[in-house]
């Protein structure tokens, strides 16, 4: 299936009455005694736990207060983060290649790509986080034998121990191996297995696409659809005064990272052009997304204009047939259509519904989708059969007509 946006998208002892004090004093006295060993012997190790743990609690203590005086954007070399628990190395196992698949292709990549902890800096400052990784800005050099510093992405597991979450971000590293380097697509830059599981990817300035849009209010959007969904010329004059207004009248838009540049009607057409190309290109390598929504595509500046790269392959898989999804994960049901609803299986031909969805939230500038239906206050299984008797985004203001009718082909 071709991507084509067809624009240029949970008691004791209880004593004995006798007549002998003595021998009821001595028994008496043994009893005692006895009591005293078995309470003595049941409290020590109790206090003992007790101790180990106000101990250690006093030291996690003093672990976060001095956490939370460093500085949010702080930099320091990998082997020195104390500070992040994620990143310290005193309890580090050593090599991780025991997790990593007997796949001869995976190793060579990973022989290629691999740099060291040493070369690595991560700040604490989180870029994203899933329910078993999280992504921390940082830098690298070394990155393709390059001596200079990259700022890079560092993808991790949550929890670092846990093997579960290890060999997910070793399959997602073995499916962006297989996917290679494209320009509308998150590439690897580099992967850590010595001593932790940290992937290296590219750096989006701009965060998620998601974000993007939401960043941008009727004020800031240059829309050059009509009533009717036709596109108008692009007037040039207004957009130049749109990013006026926007490098001027808006100090804390550059400030919080965002990009000065107008956002047109035209820039939504190139974004949803970006994302099928970066589709596209994954079709051509069999590889099947299963989470294409707006929050996993970013964004990135070069050459004086916004690069869109697809991200986040967490839950990507290599085949063209369908793939079966673990029933014990959550689904991103408003980005798919009912079948992979009710069977939880993917394809190449759920991941361009996905694109539909898509399409309609980069036209409605970060809308959740279906947010004006009740049936998703309801059921999954109710939502399904909407679906399937004719239940479809309707569109919105700013969209073409072509982008929308191509976007209800696409579902």
């Amino acid at each position: 299936m071709r991507y084509k946006c067809g624009v240029a998208e949970a008691s004791y002892f209880i004593g004995d009455d006798t007549t002998n004090a003595t021998t009821s004093t001595h028994m008496d006295t043994n009893r005692t005694s006895i009591a005293l060993q078995a309470t003595l012997g049941t409290l020590i190790p109790f206090a003992v736990v007790v101790a180990a743990v106000a101990l250690y609690w006093l030291r996690l203590k003093k672990h976060h207060q001095g956490h939370s005086t460093m500085r949010k954007d702080s930099w320091r070399p990998h082997s020195l983060v104390k500070s992040v628990a994620l990143h310290d190395l005193s309890s580090v196992q050593g090599d991780l290649h025991h997790l990593i698949p007997n796949d001869s292709a995976l190793h060579g990549h990973i022989k290629l790509l691999e740099i060291s902890l040493a070369r690595l800096a991560i700040s604490n400052t989180v870029l994203g986080k899933g329910a078993t990784g999280i992504v921390w800005r940082g830098t690298a050099d070394g990155v393709y034998g390059n001596p200079s510093k990259v700022d890079v992405a560092v993808k991790s597991p949550r929890r670092k121990h846990d093997n579960g979450q290890i060999r997910q971000l070793i399959q997602e590293l073995k499916i962006m191996t297989r996917t290679g380097r494209h320009l509308n697509i998150v590439n690897l830059l580099g992967v850590v297995t010595k001593g932790e599981a940290l992937l290296l990817l590219e750096l989006a300035q701009y965060g998620s696409l998601l974000r993007y849009l939401q960043s941008y209010n009727t004020e800031r959007f240059y829309n050059h659809v009509d009533e009717n969904g036709d596109i108008l010329p692009y007037d040039e004059d207004k957009a130049e005064h749109i990013e006026r207004l926007l490098n001027a009248g808006d100090p804390q838009w550059t400030e919080n990272g965002l990009s000065p540049l107008c956002l047109s009607s035209k820039t939504l057409l190139s974004f949803v052009y970006q994302i099928s190309r970066g589709m596209e290109y994954l079709g051509t390598k069999s590889i099947i997304h299963r989470d294409l929504a707006a929050r996993n595509v970013l964004i990135c500046e070069s050459c004086d204009r916004n690069v869109v790269k697809i991200s986040d392959f967490g839950m990507a898989q290599a085949g063209t047939e369908d793939v079966p999804f673990d029933p014990k994960e959550m689904l991103p049901v408003r980005w798919m259509p009912p079948e992979a609803i009710t069977h939880r299986v993917f394809s190449h031909k759920s991941d361009v519904w996905s694109f539909g969805v898509v399409m309609w939230e980069t036209f409605s500038l970060g809308n959740l989708p279906y947010s004006g239906s009740d049936i998703m206050r309801q059921s999954i299984a109710e939502f399904v059969v909407s679906l399937k008797n004719g239940l479809r985004l309707e569109r919105h203001v700013f969209c073409p007509s072509g982008i929308y009718k191509l976007g209800i082909l696409t579902g």
